[in-house]
């Protein structure tokens, strides 16, 4: 029996990669019993991709060939169709033979079947954004330097003498940060500046303080 049908199982975000196991089944020629019931992805586990895996085009699926045993485990496991991105074969390779099945069957038995596995790996842009801050160790200090500011003082010039944040050597100046990995806090301080306004110094969750700024001239 052959068969050709598609059911989404899992969407998951790695890295910058969004991955969509798709379960198969496609049984392969290399076994000739018929089936009344075909293998159902039942545990899996996501495929681990190397650090800053980048996609070269929006997206890519590798096709897998996977023999599954009559307990529903993965023998077997091989590229039928390459991505064309060599890190996403091996992940989705790797992943597979640790992935149990729910066994195919015939009259009642499981069997042992051949099936097709696609996984489509596909870009997911992150919003990212860029924003001045002072970061120090101390309220104090903190309330101190933003009476200074709050006078008039040069933002850049005090980041660059007093904050302890890598952005101090850009004058206080953090490019394209992913918004979605900054703290609550620090997003909703943000959110609520205008261009070109300045937020009271606020706790962070590592104990730390912060004062920001919007600039005129970025982009949010």
């Amino acid at each position: 029996m052959k068969t050709n049908w598609w059911v989404s199982l899992l969407s998951f975000l790695v890295s910058v990669l969004l991955v969509t196991i798709m379960n198969g089944c496609k049984s392969s020629a290399e076994l000739t019993e018929d089936y009344d019931t075909l293998p159902k992805l039942r545990e899996y586990t996501p495929p681990q991709l190397p650090e800053k895996t980048l996609l070269s085009r929006e997206k890519a699926e590798v096709l897998l060939s996977l023999r599954i045993d009559e307990e529903g485990n993965v023998r077997r496991a091989s590229v039928l169709k390459t991505s064309g991105e060599a890190p996403l074969d091996s992940a989705a390779v790797a992943a597979a033979r640790s992935w149990k099945y729910s066994p195919a069957s015939k009259a009642g038995k499981a069997l042992p079947i051949v099936i097709e596995q696609k996984v489509s790996f596909a870009a997911k842009l992150t919003e990212s954004t860029s924003f001045y801050e002072i970061v120090v160790d101390r309220k104090d200090l903190a309330d101190s330097l933003w009476k200074i500011l709050d006078m008039g003082g040069d933002f850049s010039g005090i980041a660059a003498k007093f904050s302890t944040a890598p952005s101090a050597t850009h004058g206080g100046l953090r490019e394209n940060a992913r918004y979605d990995a900054l703290p609550d806090i620090l997003r909703v301080t943000l959110d609520r500046l205008s261009a070109g306004r300045m937020s009271n110094p606020v706790e962070l969750p590592d104990g730390k303080y912060t004062i920001v700024k919007k600039s005129k001239g970025l982009i949010f």
